[in-house]
């Protein structure tokens, strides 16, 4: 099963995003997360976790993902996602974690154990894709970077579809390696 993450300020329910990956994985689950008014992380429950093979997680999603896949050693795909949300959207209370992310970050990059895929959209207008591509996290990852803005583009279905199959299809859950794209 796959469990996904959606943005700041939206739900699963409407998000364009899950709807549109939920067809394409008809094992997807999303959860509901309220980002602003709660911490987040203390909202999942760690051991339902290991019911799912794969994470992933869209804008502040990736966030989640990012830090879920690591700390537990879960698949993942990230989707322009705001791993430091106090830069990007001003929410402070997200310091102590975004330190922790980076922590795993750094772990990862010298020691790659989590099979992992970024796309990271090279005119994103919300999220500073530079922040994520200094932590060098898409050098040990399955790594696209479309031509999209911030929103995946789910009315050019070809174009989301062939980034899926370069991406989040190749991520192995089975406990095999994936490092740096290659199987």
């Amino acid at each position: 099963m796959k469990l996904y993450f959606h943005g700041f300020g939206s739900s699963v329910e409407g998000s364009a995003t899950f709807h549109f990956l939920k067809e394409y994985f008809t094992d997807l689950e999303g959860i509901n997360l309220d980002y602003e008014n709660s911490n987040a992380f203390e909202k999942i429950d760690n051991d339902a976790l290991a019911k799912y093979d794969l994470l992933i997680g869209n804008s502040f999603g990736g966030l989640m993902a990012t830090y879920l896949g690591l700390k537990y050693a879960i698949p993942f795909c990230v989707i322009n996602p705001s791993i430091a949300p106090s830069k990007t959207l001003g929410l402070s209370s997200y310091l102590p974690w975004e330190g922790e992310i980076q922590r795993l970050i750094r772990e990862e990059v010298r020691n790659p154990r989590v099979p992992k895929a970024l796309i990271s959209s090279q005119f994103d207008e919300l999220v500073d894709r530079t922040i994520v591509l200094a932590t060098k996290l898409q050098t040990v990852s399955l790594f696209q970077e479309p031509e999209w803005g911030h929103r995946v583009p789910i009315d050019d279905r070809a174009a989301v579809e062939k980034i899926l199959n370069e991406t989040i299809k190749r991520i192995p859950t089975d406990g095999r390696e994936l490092i740096a794209g290659k199987q």
